[in-house]
């Protein structure tokens, strides 16, 4: 049997002592059940086997709906996980698309300022090239 649990950030507690107290919860239940039913039952009805087995009946059947509960809530925190992801995404592209706009304006900025240094540099070298050597 294995268990699927949740990668938690800090877990104060190891998962193995949580399982163990639930199941030594689950033990202390169920041998109660049979002391509780031995007092019940009458005086010359005493079946120690079948007490047993239903005993070890209810205890597994204690264990495995532990089991399932434990994986039900590590299925809904991975989907909570999945669904913040899928979030964080939606929300750095809606960011990137915010910042296109500054983008544009930045390149066009730029390309105003590399066409006026190209201006005046091609002047220079006109002026230099019409300028007779010393």
């Amino acid at each position: 049997m294995f268990l699927i649990l949740p990668a938690l950030k800090k877990q104060t507690v190891p998962v193995s002592y949580l399982v163990l107290g639930w199941m030594t919860l689950g033990l202390l239940a169920i041998m109660g059940a049979v002391w509780l039913g031995s007092r019940l039952s009458p005086a010359g009805t005493n079946r120690p086997a079948a007490k047993f087995a239903i005993a070890l009946c209810g205890y597994l059947l204690i264990i495995v709906l532990r089991w399932i509960w434990l994986v039900y809530n590590s299925l809904v925190t991975f989907r909570q996980r999945v669904r913040q992801g899928w979030g964080g995404g939606r929300h750095r592209t809606e960011t990137g698309n915010d910042l296109i706009p500054n983008l544009v304006q930045v390149v066009e900025g730029y390309a105003a300022h590399e066409s006026k240094i190209t201006g005046i540099v091609t002047n220079l070298r006109g002026q230099m090239s019409a300028t007779p050597p010393v």
